[in-house]
């Protein structure tokens, strides 16, 4: 019960932090996706009629020079772009509103653009998302640089190649066979380069500097699925993974914004999988996280790594977004692009009563599940 205690008053004391952490890192992600919609749609002369930043009460409101009128609403847990013709915030056609309207006005509604302008206008949303994520991560990899394992030994297997040579945990390889080896990826490479010949491991013992002789081992490992097998090289030590042993180095640009695609397709790839792990049953849905946990994780990377952490957590966010928004799921932007291919393939939209029953059903679904997932972040903080 004590233990409990703290932690609500831990909680409530780093609240005013947490709530500006989320609300910043929600309201940017929440922000490019809606921008990605609004100017897309513009593009192609589809009018918006409003672009809203949250639900609920509007505490803020401007109209630009194009009609639109730009919201700040209290409730920041989404945002919408509601385009001439739209019957609510998730796009739903007005078919009474439509039938009212001048053949002018038509022209711009979201309704009767081109099938191509609606589904690049949809689409926009999620790719504006992974696009912020390829920024955000190399933004901070630019700042920060590329983090990197030192050669630090963390481990010694009984037996090896490394323990009979003398090496021990806290040793720090400077060098293999001259070469500065200031990273752990240098050692790695440098054993694969001498596979079972003799080498010479430069080792760094508090004050002291030793040379030792070290052969690796070749042992065997098959290739994929197949017969063949492939041979490697084992020295039999492993890096320490502590936080002092990670240092930086320096990134230009174009590798920074190369290591932003490569982090972004990697989480990409773990929120897929994910996703169809909990489909499939293989993870429990338990696991599903909603606002109180981003809000909870948000606090935490604010108050541990600052500005740095938010950003990184913009990136995650906005990948997950993303990825969740393709889902083919009615009122979700891969519920549209589902709808649009249907279009394409039959030369013909779907029966209204149908699209209307789906966005139904569709909302249900992500609002139970939004509920579910709420749920489960407050059960999760009240007994963890």
């Amino acid at each position: 019960m004590a233990a409990f205690l703290d932690s609500m008053y831990s909680l409530v004391l780093s609240l005013p932090l947490t709530l500006a952490a989320f609300v910043f890192v929600l309201g940017v992600v929440i922000a490019v996706h809606e921008a990605g919609h609004l100017f897309t749609g513009r593009a192609f002369g589809i009018k918006a009629e409003i672009y809203s930043l949250g639900f609920g009460t509007c505490l803020w409101a401007r109209t630009d020079r194009k009609g639109t009128e730009w919201r700040i609403c209290l409730i920041p847990l989404g945002g919408y772009v509601k385009f001439a013709g739209d019957k609510n915030a998730a796009s739903q056609s007005s078919h009474e509103a439509l039938a009212e309207m001048s053949e002018a006005e038509r022209k711009v509604t979201f309704f009767h653009a081109p099938l191509i302008a609606r589904a690049c206008t949809i689409a926009a949303g999620p790719l504006t998302n992974l696009i912020l994520a390829v920024l955000a991560f190399g933004a901070v990899a630019f700042v920060q640089g590329q983090p990197t394992l030192s050669g630090q030994v963390g481990s010694i297997t009984q037996g090896t190649p490394a323990e009979k040579a003398g090496i021990k945990p806290g040793d720090i390889v400077t060098a293999v066979n001259g070469a500065p080896t200031p990273a752990a990826e240098d050692i790695i490479a440098a054993v694969e380069r001498s596979r079972d010949t003799p080498m010479m491991m430069t080792i760094r013992r508090g004050t002291e500097t030793l040379d030792l002789s070290v052969t690796a081992v070749l042992k065997s490992r098959p290739i994929s699925e197949g017969t063949a097998h492939e041979t490697y090289p084992v020295v039999g030590f492993g890096f320490s993974t502590a936080p002092e042993n990670i240092f930086y180095v320096p990134m230009g640009l174009a590798d920074a914004v190369t290591n932003g695609f490569k982090v972004t397709y990697k989480v990409a790839e773990i929120t897929a999988v994910t996703i169809k792990r909990m489909i499939t049953g293989e993870e429990g849905i338990e696991n599903l996280s909603g606002p109180v946990r981003l809000a909870a994780i948000s606090g935490t990377y604010a108050e541990d790594h600052g500005i740095e952490g938010l950003i990184l957590l913009i990136g995650f966010v906005s990948v997950s977004i993303g990825f969740m928004n393709l889902l083919p799921i009615p009122v979700l932007d891969g519920g549209h692009l589902t709808m649009f291919a249907y279009e394409a393939v039959a030369r013909k939209r779907p029966n209204k009563k149908v699209e209307q029953f789906s966005y139904g059903v569709g909302l249900a679904f992500v609002m139970s599940l939004m509920i579910f997932a709420t749920l489960n972040d407050v059960a999760q903080l009240l007994f963890k």
